[in-house]
C-alpha cells in the first residue's frame, strides 16, 4: 500500500525538527573575569614589592629552619586546587544562607604556625580562609527590619569551619 504522506515531506520535518533542537540548546556562557581581576604583570609588580619591602625583613627576622636545621625561607604564596576551594565555596554558602547571612564573603588572614608545634611546617607562614556575611539582627530589629540598623556587617562567621592547609610553596616560586 501506497503511503499518502510525500517522502519529502517527511524529510523536511524531520530537518526541521534537527535544526530547532540543534538551536534551542543552552549555549554555553562564558564566564568574565570579575572586576578585581588585574594582568599577570600587575601581579607580579605587587609581588616584586612584597618582596623588596617586607618579605625579606621577615626572613631576617625569623631565621626559619627546616626540620634539618637547614636555613629556609618563609613561604610566601599558597595553593589551594580549584576542587578544595569550590568545595568550601559550597560548604559557605549552604550552611551560611541556612543560618541567614547574606552577602557572603571570604577573609583571608595571614598566619603562622607555632614553633615547636607538631606540623611539618612549624614556624612558617600559612593563611586562613575565614567565611563572611551579614545577617539580619531581628532580636533588635523586631517585626519591621531596618536595614541601616539591623545589619552586623561584613562580620567573621565563627560558626562554620575556616579553610587552611594549603600547599605551601617552599621555596617560594616566584610569580
Amino acid at each position: 500500500m501506497k503511503s499518502k504522506t510525500p517522502l519529502w515531506i517527511i524529510i523536511v520535518l524531520l530537518l526541521l525538527f534537527i535544526f530547532w533542537k540543534f538551536y534551542n540548546e543552552p549555549q554555553p556562557v562564558v564566564p568574565e573575569a570579575p572586576k578585581q581581576a588585574i594582568n599577570y604583570d600587575d601581579a607580579n609588580t605587587l609581588e616584586e614589592e612584597y618582596k623588596m619591602t617586607r618579605w625579606q625583613i621577615l626572613n631576617d627576622t625569623l631565621k626559619l629552619k627546616t626540620p634539618d636545621g637547614t636555613p629556609a625561607a618563609d613561604t610566601r604564596e599558597f595553593l589551594f586546587s580549584l576542587d578544595t576551594l569550590k568545595q568550601y565555596i559550597d560548604y559557605v554558602e549552604y550552611h551560611a544562607n541556612e543560618m541567614g547571612y547574606s552577602n557572603l564573603g571570604i577573609r583571608i588572614y595571614n598566619a603562622a604556625y607555632p614553633k615547636g608545634s607538631a606540623s611539618p611546617d612549624a614556624g612558617f607562614s600559612t593563611v586562613v580562609l575565614v567565611p563572611t556575611g551579614n545577617k539580619t539582627d531581628t532580636q533588635k530589629a523586631g517585626f519591621l527590619v531596618n536595614t541601616s540598623t539591623s545589619l552586623l556587617m561584613n562580620d567573621n562567621i565563627n560558626s562554620l569551619k575556616a579553610l587552611n592547609f594549603a600547599h605551601a610553596g617552599k621555596p617560594p616560586k616566584d610569580l
